[in-house]
């Protein structure tokens, strides 16, 4: 064994198992209501139960009515409530709270699965102990690249996080068994962060519903285009596409769903053409979609040091039978015939969404359900989980 190269911790697994038993464990300390998040651990547990697999989607977060009436198991403990108070202080505890009731929950059930996956937990003193110890095979479930997403805060507090990051998180990778992350660009730039260590390392993004769900076309000569947040974030770009809007003065109609701050609330309450909706549920936002020529991407994911991403939304936008535009290039393949990058100018995304009026509703939801479907993205993802436990028991 080579300097520096790890023993390999003794596996749970029974000698005759063929098929891993799969954690996927999402430790969440704040979740918007309609939050992607929890939307993808469902599809992730509904796509689970259809293949047959030993797969567990569960969660660890703050309790409240919308999470706990999502079907996705919370592990949290019942008096760890959903804080009432959003100050830096009430996250903080809350975080905290959640944190310490993990690292006593997980040695509880780590020798119930062959294979345990962690939703990465940043700027985290105890995660590489944690990880270390642990009998079955280890992996992290990276949604970002942490230290730049920290650090473009630009503030004294997210440039401290990112300084703990820095430390801690090269600690926690550098024991993982493998590594996942929802793009090749976020792939990268963590086994830079270990380099030279090599970890097996999948791409596993964010995926659709198994089924196509097309809306009805309500599509007319209007442009209207559907914009969805559980919060419109800095890297939603929210307000690069307001800036656009003032300096364009042809006929479109904008609807915006989800929460945003108040000075893009003022702004967009200012324009006749924009329609701002707030929180609406999965049935209201089909309705929305309805007359909308494409739904918007994120516009600013520049500020997450990001050049490639997967938000569930666009999927969730293919499957209604909507194209979509964004900043940034997803995780798809090349020729995907139904997303295409736009600067955030209202002219180039109309001039985008024009060229997708022929086709159909359906046409597009078919033609993306068969790419991104979550059901197929976890079989291929379980099978490569599958080879590496299988080459690790034999090693």
């Amino acid at each position: 064994m080579s300097v520096g190269e790890t023993m390999p911790r003794e596996n749970v697994t029974a000698v005759n198992r063929q098929h891993p038993r799969v954690l996927h464990l999402s430790l969440v300390p704040r979740i918007n209501q309609g939050s992607g998040i929890l939307q993808q651990l469902l599809l992730e547990r509904e796509a689970a139960q259809s293949l047959g697999i030993p797969w567990s989607t569960e969660l660890f977060a703050p309790h409240a009515p919308f999470i706990d009436a999502t079907g996705v198991p919370n592990r949290a403990p019942e008096w760890l409530q959903s804080s009432s108070g959003s100050s830096l202080l009430a996250r903080a505890k809350t975080s905290r709270q959640l944190r310490n009731a993990l690292y006593k929950w997980m040695p509880t059930v780590q020798n119930d699965y062959d294979v345990v996956l962690l939703r990465y937990i940043t700027h985290d003193r105890r995660l590489a102990s944690l990880m270390r110890r642990s009998p079955s095979m280890m992996g992290l479930v990276h949604h970002a690249c942490e230290v730049p997403e920290l650090v473009i805060l630009d503030s004294f507090v997210g440039k401290a996080r990112g300084f703990a990051e820095h430390v801690f998180g090269r600690r926690a990778i550098a024991q993982a068994d493998v590594l996942l992350a929802v793009t090749t660009e976020i792939a990268e730039y963590e086994l830079s962060r270990i380099d030279p260590k090599k970890i097996p390392t999948l791409i596993y993004p964010n995926g659709g519903p198994s089924e196509p769900s097309p809306v009805t076309d309500r599509r007319d000569e209007v442009p209207q285009f559907l914009f969805v947040a559980s919060h419109f974030s800095p890297w939603q770009g929210l307000d690069r596409l307001l800036k656009s809007l003032q300096s364009f003065d042809g006929d479109l109609v904008l609807h915006l769903v989800g929460t945003m701050e108040d000075v893009d609330f003022r702004r967009a309450q200012s324009d006749p053409r924009i329609i701002v909706h707030g929180v609406a549920d999965q049935a209201e936002i089909r309705r929305i979609a309805e007359p909308c020529w494409a739904g918007i991407s994120s516009l600013a994911t520049d500020r997450q040091g990001l050049r490639v991403a997967c938000p569930l939304k666009v999927r969730e936008y293919f499957a209604m039978g909507l194209p979509a535009v964004g900043s940034h290039r997803e995780e798809l393949p090349s020729d995907f015939a139904y997303y295409a990058m736009s600067a955030p100018d209202i002219a180039s995304i109309i001039e985008k969404a024009r060229g997708w009026r022929l086709s159909s509703r359906t046409q597009i939801a078919a033609y993306a359900t068969s790419v991104v479907s979550k059901e197929q993205i976890l079989s291929k993802t379980y099978k490569d989980l599958t080879n590496l436990w299988v080459e690790r028991r034999r090693s």
